[in-house]
C-alpha cells in the first residue's frame, strides 16, 4: 500500500435520473417507483487536475431513444434531465472548463454513465480492457441486448482510452478480499476494482478525499441495502445484467468489503438516500 496517500477534492453529482420499481432492483422490495440518480463523481487531484467518474444523462439519451428499437430503453427506464443537471453544466458551475477535465473514468459503458463523454472531448478516457473489448466494434444486435447505445460512445475512443489494467506502468496489488486491483495515478488517490456482472469489465474505483475514502461502487448493486445484506435483484433485470453469476460474486466480495472496512462509504451509482449523504 501508498504511504502517503494523494488526498482530493471529491464531489458527487447527480446528473439527471430514470425512475423504476424498486422491488425489481431489490429482490423482496416494495413494489413502489423510486427515483435512481445518474452518478457523476468529480475529483480534483493536485497533480493530473479534474477527473471525472462517469458522465451521467444529457439531452443526448433522448436523441438516441427517440425510435425503435432503441425506444425501448426510454420506454423501460424512463429518465430525466435538465440542461442545468448535466455534467458539463454542473463543472462549469464549479469554475472549470470542459478542457480542465484531463480523465474520465467510465465504470462501464451504459448510456446512463457515457451520455456526457462528448461534452470533454479533450479527456482520456479510462476502462478496463474487457469493457473495452466488449464495445469495440459491437454491432447493432449485441449492443441492443447489452444495453449499449452506440451513438453515445466518442468516434474517436479508440485515441483517447487508456486501458488501465493493460499498462504495465499502473501498480497492481490485493486490495480484501479482491486479489488484483489499480494504483491509477500510483499515490493511493485512486484505485480501481474489478466489479464485473452488471456489465463486462466494470468498475468501481477507491477515492481517497480530504474528508474520507469513499468506494464509487457503480452498478454492482442499485442500493446500499443489497450489498450490506447479500440481496440479490429480481430475475426480470436480466436484460440489465451481463452476467448473473459473476454479479453475485461482485456483491458476495462487497459485502466482505462492508464487513472488512465498516468506516469506508460506499456508493452505488443510484442509491438516492447514500449519495444524498455522502454528495
Amino acid at each position: 500500500m501508498v504511504e502517503n496517500i494523494t488526498k482530493l477534492k471529491v464531489k458527487l453529482l447527480q446528473a439527471g435520473c430514470c425512475y423504476g420499481q424498486e422491488n425489481i432492483v431489490l429482490k423482496g422490495g416494495r413494489f413502489k417507483r423510486i427515483k435512481f440518480p445518474a452518478l457523476v463523481g468529480v475529483f480534483q487531484h493536485p497533480k493530473h487536475g479534474v477527473i471525472l467518474f462517469d458522465t451521467g444523462y444529457t439531452k443526448r439519451f433522448a436523441e438516441e431513444t427517440n425510435s425503435l428499437p432503441n425506444k425501448l430503453f426510454a420506454w423501460m427506464l424512463p429518465h430525466e434531465v435538465a440542461p442545468h443537471q448535466t455534467a458539463l453544466a454542473q463543472v462549469q458551475n464549479m469554475g472549470f472548463s470542459a478542457s480542465d477535465v484531463k480523465y474520465i473514468i467510465v465504470s462501464h459503458f451504459h448510456a446512463d454513465h457515457v451520455c456526457g463523454l462528448s461534452d470533454f472531448p479533450e479527456a482520456t478516457i479510462v476502462c478496463s480492457k474487457d469493457a473495452y473489448a466488449n464495445i469495440r466494434d459491437i454491432d447493432e444486435r449485441k449492443a441492443l441486448q447489452q444495453g449499449v447505445l452506440t451513438g453515445l460512445i466518442p468516434e474517436d475512443l479508440e485515441q483517447r482510452v487508456w486501458l488501465y489494467d493493460g499498462d504495465e506502468r499502473v501498480k497492481s496489488m490485493a486490495y480484501r478480499p479482491f486479489k488484483k486491483v489499480h494504483d491509477l495515478f500510483g499515490d493511493g488517490s485512486i484505485v480501481l476494482f474489478p466489479l464485473p456482472g452488471h456489465q463486462t469489465g466494470q468498475i468501481g474505483a477507491l477515492v481517497q478525499s480530504e474528508k474520507e475514502p469513499m468506494f464509487l461502487i457503480a452498478d454492482a448493486c442499485w442500493l446500499s441495502k443489497a450489498y450490506k445484506e447479500m440481496i440479490m435483484p429480481s430475475s426480470l433485470t436480466k436484460f440489465l445484467i451481463s452476467d448473473f453469476k459473476a454479479y453475485e460474486d461482485t456483491l458476495d466480495k462487497l459485502n466482505q468489503f462492508y464487513r472488512l472496512y465498516p468506516d469506508i462509504p460506499m456508493i452505488p451509482s443510484h442509491c438516492l438516500e447514500t449519495i444524498n449523504r455522502f454528495g
